[in-house]
């Protein structure tokens, strides 16, 4: 049997500013073997088809590590295991309301004086209506350097114009429909007189391979009689 189509899975955040959860937020897990623990975000995988967080103290997972051997003094060292987090989903998470410390959902609003900054702001019945303030973690982060290099290309040399588009543009713009239409006539014609040299230059072609043919199938011929007669 013929296996079915796969399905195309629908991405959960359009753009890359929808994301409410960053690293460095407080938050409860709501679904999975921990739920009900709260953790630090540590990190946030931001893939659109499976996005995960990771969570300090969540879904943790034993990894064993082998022993090596010091090529010096050819000691071995014992192999050991160590515990670490495992991604779980970005829907399994809420964020913690920073009065009341529990799990509420949260908005995008914007700050009513200069510089209006954009701020997360909890919504629901039971939220306390207040700001998530965003994370130092995050906010920390090194931002690109706006520093001008060697490579970059100075003011002055962007601002100059180097293209003049009247002066590449050498084709007449017809005045009325008259002159258009005598346009399309002689492109007509252009093209008429192309395939007609075309279909006679195949003609001559054709007839040059019968008359090739002709000859070689006449010389074979007298060739034969020659030889039958001889």
């Amino acid at each position: 049997m013929p296996s079915k189509p796969l399905k195309a899975i629908k991405p959960m955040f359009p753009s890359s500013s929808s994301w409410k959860i960053v690293r460095g937020d407080k938050v409860q897990v709501m679904a999975g073997k921990d739920k009900g623990k709260q953790g630090e975000v540590l990190k946030v995988i931001r893939d659109q088809r499976f996005p995960r967080v990771f969570v300090s103290g969540v879904n943790m997972i034993t990894r064993h590590v082998r022993g090596e051997v010091d090529p010096v003094t050819a000691t071995k060292t014992p192999g050991y295991t160590v515990k670490l987090e495992h991604p779980i989903h970005y829907s399994n998470v809420m964020l913690l309301d920073p009065e009341k410390n529990t799990p509420v959902r949260v908005t995008f609003a914007y700050e009513d004086q200069p510089p209006y900054r954009r701020v997360r702001m909890t919504r629901g019945k039971l939220a306390s209506k207040c700001v998530v303030p965003w994370p130092h973690a995050w906010k920390n982060d090194p931002q690109p350097s706006t520093d001008e290099g060697a490579k970059d290309t100075k003011p002055e040399e962007a601002e100059k114009v180097t293209y003049n588009p009247a002066a590449d543009f050498t084709m007449q713009v017809p005045a009325n429909h008259r002159q258009l239409r005598e346009l399309r006539e002689l492109r007509e014609a252009a093209a008429a007189a192309a395939a007609a040299a075309a279909r006679q230059q195949q003609a001559q072609r054709q007839q040059e391979t019968r008359r090739s043919y002709w000859r070689n199938t006449t010389a074979a011929k007298s060739f034969a009689h020659s030889n039958s007669r001889g």
